[in-house]
């Protein structure tokens, strides 16, 4: 076999009601089925890096017999990523994988030997050029849940398997209620913690090219469940469906200025602030929420000048 190169898994047929794609990598006899293969499974519509010589396994399901209730076709990858069709026969679905689709698994296998399966080298996507001229749109990013204590938002990147919790998220975080370009396809991560802080609502949403969202989960799950093994794996299937590219995220209007739900002092004049007489102003980008005066109020400190125990004034050279 050659280098990979970029090969378009095909698309179902028109009536079908069912898909399954597969890249062959060896034949398992005593299995019945279409467990009889052996090898990673691929999305169809999706473009992989796969080497010459490969070959791909399919069958759609139908639900009128009409021709037959399943078409089981068996392709082989040439040069340029053309697919030639090795076999392609209309069956019933419990005799889909029968002698005579075996037969020329077999034969395809000896002509075309593949690599070794291995579960941990999945194909990886045909990439080019990451993200050529790729659209972008504005997406408004949702407020918190009522009572959510510490609610975030990310743009869903990459993911760091040792990461506890939210942390396995990485990505650039979004502000609560402001409005972001974000790339078609881009995956985004919401979560609520629930004021018990033992259930915590996580959903994941995908932009669509429309501007609106695909909620591909919502659930709302106990606290040490949140981001374990069920919802990791949603995640790295669509990062696989869907991979993003390593950028910030475009800020396109900024999250309304929000009241303070607790008494406190001013940030700016150490003065003291009755509950929902202020505001809670981030510092920076990514920063904490500094509780303030509303605009005009401080009595001692002119607008705009931090006071001594905001952490703008210890920056300060030589502060």
């Amino acid at each position: 076999m050659s280098g990979p190169i970029g090969v378009l898994v095909p698309e179902p047929a028109p009536t079908a009601v069912g898909a399954w794609r597969l890249l062959l990598q060896g034949l398992d006899e005593t299995l019945e089925g279409r467990k009889c293969c052996i090898g990673h499974t691929l999305f169809a519509g999706k473009t992989y890096d796969l080497p010459v010589g490969s070959l791909i396994v399919g069958r759609d399901t139908f639900l009128s017999p009409g021709q037959g209730e399943a078409l089981v076709r068996v392709w082989r990858v040439a040069r340029g990523g053309r697919l030639v069709v090795e076999r392609s026969s209309f069956l019933t679905r419990k005799a889909s994988f029968g002698a005579g689709v075996r037969c020329t698994l077999r034969s395809r296998l000896r002509g075309y030997p593949p690599e070794p399966f291995d579960p941990a080298r999945r194909p990886q996507f045909f990439r080019p050029d990451p993200f050529p001229h790729q659209k972008v749109v504005t997406v408004a990013i949702p407020g918190p849940d009522t009572g959510a204590v510490k609610p975030w938002r990310k743009w869903l990147q990459e993911m760091d398997e040792a990461g506890f919790q939210g942390q396995v998220c990485v990505g650039p975080w979004l502000e609560l209620g402001a409005s972001y370009e974000l790339p078609v396809g881009a995956i985004v991560v919401l979560c609520d913690p629930h004021p018990d802080r033992w259930k915590k609502r996580v959903r994941l949403w995908r932009v669509r090219r429309n501007g609106a969202v695909k909620v591909e989960m919502d659930r709302t799950l106990r606290y040490v469940s949140a981001f374990g093994t069920s919802v990791r794996a949603k995640m790295r299937r669509l990062l696989e469906q869907y991979p993003a590219s390593r950028q910030a995220a475009h800020l396109v209007s900024a999250a309304p200025l929000w009241p303070n739900d607790r008494a406190g002092l001013c940030a700016q004049c150490r003065g003291p602030v009755a509950a929902g007489a202020g505001l809670l102003v981030r510092l920076g980008e990514h920063g904490p929420r500094l509780l303030q005066h509303q605009p005009g109020q401080c009595p001692s400190v002119t607008a705009g000048e931090p006071g001594d125990d905001d952490p703008r004034a210890r920056d300060e050279p030589g502060g």
